[in-house]
């Protein structure tokens, strides 16, 4: 790279810095674009010389109106002890049609994966692929909840549903002296939810 001093002409047609000749070294086959010379050139003058700062937005930020249910629901389920888990709407085309035989296709939908190849008609796929999934490395108590997106259609029209999805798997230790430890059942599901609704 040619290196020059600082030029009053700076931006005018003839002047040092309006343009510069940089040759890449052979040792330096990443550096191939402008935006990687000048990544180049803040690294060697010192990244934390320059002023953190996010770019400004084109847009005002706004939050969704289901945003402060979202979260006090969110904010309740952890305070039962329940982890957030976040999926992929991308589901199994056979896993789906366990839970609904009616599937959202898309023309020219470039798929994921076999295992992603529609998306979720409900949100008991994504949860029972999670509950699944820590069963299989030993996790035998599960506590889990999604705030997702359920797809279908009405009629023609395909629907974008905000969809909250709950699972428990563990056992209920002995809450007395003659109680035994026992499966949870769909009572204490039931008793969670009671208390959310709270």
């Amino acid at each position: 790279m040619r290196q020059c001093a600082w030029d009053k002409n700076r931006g005018q047609e003839g002047a040092l810095l309006a343009s510069w000749e940089c040759t890449q070294p052979s040792w330096r086959a990443e550096v191939e674009r402008e935006i990687d010379l000048i990544e180049e050139i803040a690294r060697v003058y010192g990244l934390e010389k320059f002023p953190p700062r996010l770019p400004a937005a084109r847009t005002g930020a706004a939050r969704l109106p289901q945003y402060e249910s979202g979260s006090a629901v969110a904010r309740a389920l952890i305070g039962l002890g329940y982890r957030e888990i976040v999926t992929i709407p991308h589901v199994d085309e056979q896993r789906d049609e366990l839970f609904r035989p009616a599937v959202w296709r898309r023309q020219n939908w470039r798929t994921l994966s076999e295992e992603a190849s529609v998306l979720r008609s409900t949100g008991s796929v994504t949860m029972a692929a999670a509950i699944e999934w820590n069963l299989n490395h030993s996790q035998r108590s599960v506590k889990l909840f999604e705030i997702g997106r359920h797809y279908r259609f009405n009629g023609a029209t395909p629907v974008e549903t905000p969809v909250l999805a709950i699972a428990r798997q563990e056992k209920r230790g002995p809450q007395g002296l003659y109680d035994a430890a026992r499966d949870y059942s769909f009572a204490d599901l039931k008793g969670d939810l009671d208390r959310l609704a709270q």
